[in-house]
C-alpha cells in the first residue's frame, strides 16, 4: 500500500511492448523504460532482450543502455520460450538468473527475480551453467503434464497429444541444385492428391503443405522451383517465409495465414522461423533432416490440433503425413586421409546450422515412428532421452567479471563497443545485423539527421553474408552517437547488432524473397514514417521547460530519492549503498559547470 501511495507501483493495466529488431513503440507503451513503477509486459527476441540485460541493447541509443540494464535485471519475471532454439542465450539467461540471486549481485526487491524456461523439447543440462553447478533446484522447478493429463483421451489437450500423423523417410532425397526440380514435382503431385482427397471434407481443414528447409538459400531455391512448376495461373497459393524479410513483409505474411485458403490449397516454404511462435497447421509436412528436437517442433505443425483425427478416431479419409528427406552430402572416402578430412569438413558445412552427428542420429529414431508420430509417442523414455541428447549443452557461461565489464559504456579506440553476441546468439555464422533503406542520394547524412530506426523497416541479415554483399553494404552508413556521428560502412567492420542505413537505390532486397544481397533488386521501398515526437537525444537536450540551476536540480533529485526510500521497506539498501547513492546524486551533474558544456547548451 505504501508503494502505491508513493506512486512507485501502479494499478493501471500493463503496458504491452514489442521489442523485435529495433524500437517502434507508440502511445501508452512509448516511455515504458521511464516508468519502472508501471506493470509492463515486454515481448521480444532473445537478441533484443538479452542484449539489454547485458547493458548492450541492440537497435537502441547507447545512452539508454544502463536504463534497460536496470529495469530488466530487477523486479522481473523472465519467460524464455523454445529454449532449445536459444543456443548460448539460454546459458546467459541462467547465469543472469543466478547473478540476480541474494548470494550474488542481488536484485530488487530483496531476493531474485524469477525465470521460467519453457519448451516441448528440453535438455536439463542446458541450465547447469557455471553458477548452477552443484546446486539443487527445488522440486517444483521441473514440471510437465500431470498423470491425469497424460491419461486423457478427450478434450483439446488429448487432441494435440494424440494427433494422428505418420512419417515417411527418404535419406537419399534432398534439395540439392540438381535435384530440387524433381523434389518440386513430387511435392506438387502429393499436394494435389491431398487436396483432391479432401474435396468433400470440411472446408475449414487446412489443405496446406508445409516445407521446412534448414537454410534461407535452400528455401529460396525450393520456392523458385515450385513457382516455376506451378506457373502464374496456378490455383494453389505459394508462399515463402524466413527471417530475412523486413518486419512489414513478415507481418503481412502472418496476417495472410488466417485468410481462407484457395481451392487449390496452399504451399508454404519456410525455414526454422516456423518452428516457434507460429500457430500453424498443415496436412502434409516436408522437412530436411535436422536434430531430433527441431524435428519434434516441426512435426507440431502437422495436424497441430488433431483436426484430421486423433487417438483411435478418424475424422477424414486422409491421414496427415510427414516426409523427412536428407541433405546433399559428399561421399566420404576411407582414404587417403587428406581427402577424407576434406570431404568430412564439406559435409559438416552442408549440415549447418546443425551438427552433422545430431542429424545422422535421427534416422534410426524416425524408423520407429513410421506409423505413429503423435506427440505422445515422443514421451517414450528412450526417445525422450534422444531428444534431450540432440539439444547441445552450454559450452561457456557468462562470468561475473564479464558482466561487470559491460558496465563500461565508453567507446573504444576504434569507436566500437564490447560485442556481447557470443553470450546472446553465439559465434555461429547466423548472428545477425540489421539493414534498412531510406530515399536519399547515399551521401553522408547530415550530423543533425537522427536515424529513428523503426521496426517495420529493418531487415535481419546473417553476418556470414557480409562478404557476398560488400558492394551493397559499402554504400551504407551507421550511427555511432553524437560524438562520432555517421560512419561509412566502407571504412568500418560489420558486427552483430549493428544497424546499417542504405539508400533505396542500393538494392539488396525483394518483397517476394527477402534479403538477396544483389544490386539487381532495386530500388527498395522506403518504409520510414516520420514521427512528431523528438528523438531520445533531442529530448535530453530540450529546454522546453526552461532553465534550472544545477543546485536546484540536485536538490530535486535528493528529495525524490528520499521519498522513494521512505516508501520502501526500512532496510531495502545498506547504509553504504545509501551513502554511495547520495554521493552520486551530489556529483552527477557537476560536469555541466564546464565552460564547453555551458557554451554548447546556450
Amino acid at each position: 500500500d505504501a508503494l502505491v501511495k508513493a506512486g512507485l507501483i501502479t494499478t493501471k493495466p500493463p503496458r504491452v511492448v514489442i521489442l523485435m529488431g529495433g524500437e517502434e513503440v507508440e502511445g501508452y507503451a512509448k516511455d515504458w523504460d521511464l516508468h519502472p513503477e508501471d506493470n509492463t509486459i515486454l515481448i521480444g527476441t532473445q537478441d533484443m532482450l538479452l542484449s539489454r540485460a547485458l547493458n548492450r541493447g541492440y537497435g537502441m541509443s547507447r545512452y539508454r543502455w544502463p536504463m534497460h540494464f536496470g529495469v530488466l535485471n530487477n523486479d522481473c519475471l523472465w519467460v524464455l520460450d523454445e529454449t532449445q532454439l536459444m543456443g548460448p542465450g539460454v546459458g546467459t539467461a541462467a547465469q543472469l538468473e543466478a547473478f540476480r540471486g541474494k548470494d550474488s549481485f542481488g536484485s530488487f526487491p530483496i531476493g531474485p527475480s524469477v525465470t521460467w524456461y519453457a519448451s516441448a523439447t528440453t535438455n536439463a543440462d542446458q541450465l547447469i551453467t557455471r553458477e548452477w553447478r552443484g546446486t539443487q533446484r527445488g522440486k517444483s522447478f521441473y514440471f510437465g503434464l500431470s498423470a491425469n493429463e497424460k491419461d486423457a483421451t478427450t478434450g483439446s489437450l488429448a487432441q494435440r497429444r494424440l494427433a494422428q500423423k505418420t512419417i515417411e523417410t527418404h535419406q537419399d532425397w534432398h534439395f540439392g541444385d540438381n535435384h530440387v526440380a524433381d523434389r518440386a514435382d513430387e511435392i506438387i503431385r502429393r499436394h494435389q492428391a491431398m487436396v483432391a482427397s479432401l474435396q468433400k471434407e470440411d472446408k475449414s481443414l487446412p489443405r496446406r503443405t508445409l516445407i521446412i528447409c534448414n537454410t534461407v538459400s535452400r528455401a529460396v531455391a525450393v520456392h523458385a522451383a515450385l513457382k516455376k512448376k506451378l506457373g502464374e495461373q496456378s490455383v494453389t497459393e505459394l508462399r515463402l517465409m524466413h527471417a530475412r524479410f523486413r518486419q512489414r513483409e513478415r507481418e503481412l505474411q502472418r496476417e495472410s495465414l488466417s485468410s481462407p485458403l484457395p481451392v487449390g490449397g496452399q504451399i508454404i516454404v519456410a525455414t526454422q522461423v516456423i518452428e516457434a511462435g507460429v500457430d500453424l497447421s498443415s496436412a502434409m509436412l516436408w522437412s530436411e533432416v535436422a536434430p531430433l528436437a527441431s524435428l519434434v517442433q516441426r512435426l507440431g505443425r502437422l495436424n497441430r490440433a488433431g483436426e484430421f483425427g486423433f487417438g483411435s478416431g478418424k475424422f477424414t479419409n486422409f491421414v496427415p503425413q510427414a516426409i523427412i528427406i536428407g541433405l546433399e552430402l559428399p561421399i566420404i572416402p576411407a582414404s587417403p586421409k587428406e581427402e577424407k578430412e576434406k570431404k568430412e569438413k564439406e559435409a559438416r558445412r552442408k549440415c549447418l546450422p546443425y551438427n552433422m552427428d545430431a542429424c545422422e542420429a535421427v534416422w534410426p529414431v524416425l524408423k520407429k515412428l513410421t506409423k505413429n508420430a503423435s506427440p505422445a509417442t515422443f514421451e517414450d523414455k528412450e526417445i525422450a532421452a534422444a531428444i534431450a541428447a540432440s539439444i547441445p549443452s552450454v559450452t561457456y557461461s557468462l562470468q561475473q567479471h564479464e558482466l561487470l565489464d559491460f558496465f563500461d559504456t565508453d567507446a573504444n579506440l576504434s569507436l566500437g563497443f564490447t560485442d556481447v553476441s557470443p553470450f546472446v546468439r553465439g559465434t555461429d555464422p547466423d548472428t545477425d545485423f540489421q539493414v534498412l533503406w531510406r530515399e536519399w542520394d547515399g551521401a553522408k547524412p547530415d550530423p543533425n539527421y537522427h536515424p529513428d530506426f523503426q521496426r517495420q523497416e529493418l531487415c535481419s541479415v546473417s553476418i556470414g553474408k557480409v562478404k557476398d554483399a560488400r558492394q551493397i553494404l559499402s554504400q551504407g552508413w551507421t550511427w555511432r552517437g553524437k560524438d562520432a556521428g555517421w560512419i561509412s560502412v566502407r571504412d568500418s567492420d560489420v558486427y552483430p547488432g549493428m544497424t546499417i542505413l542504405l539508400p533505396c537505390k542500393a538494392g539488396g532486397y525483394s518483397v517476394d524473397t527477402g534479403w538477396t544481397g544483389s544490386d539487381a533488386d532495386k530500388p527498395v521501398s522506403d518504409l520510414h514514417q516520420p514521427r512528431p515526437s523528438m528523438s531520445d537525444e533531442d529530448m535530453l537536450s530540450s529546454l522546453a521547460n526552461g532553465w534550472r540551476s544545477i543546485a536546484e536540480h540536485t536538490q530535486d533529485v535528493r528529495n525524490t530519492f528520499d521519498a522513494i526510500l521512505k516508501a520502501l521497506p526500512p532496510n531495502i539498501i545498506t547504509p553504504e549503498e545509501r551513502r554511495a547513492n547520495e554521493t552520486g546524486i551530489n556529483w552527477h551533474d557537476v560536469g555541466k559547470n564546464h565552460p564547453a558544456w555551458q557554451a554548447a547548451a546556450k
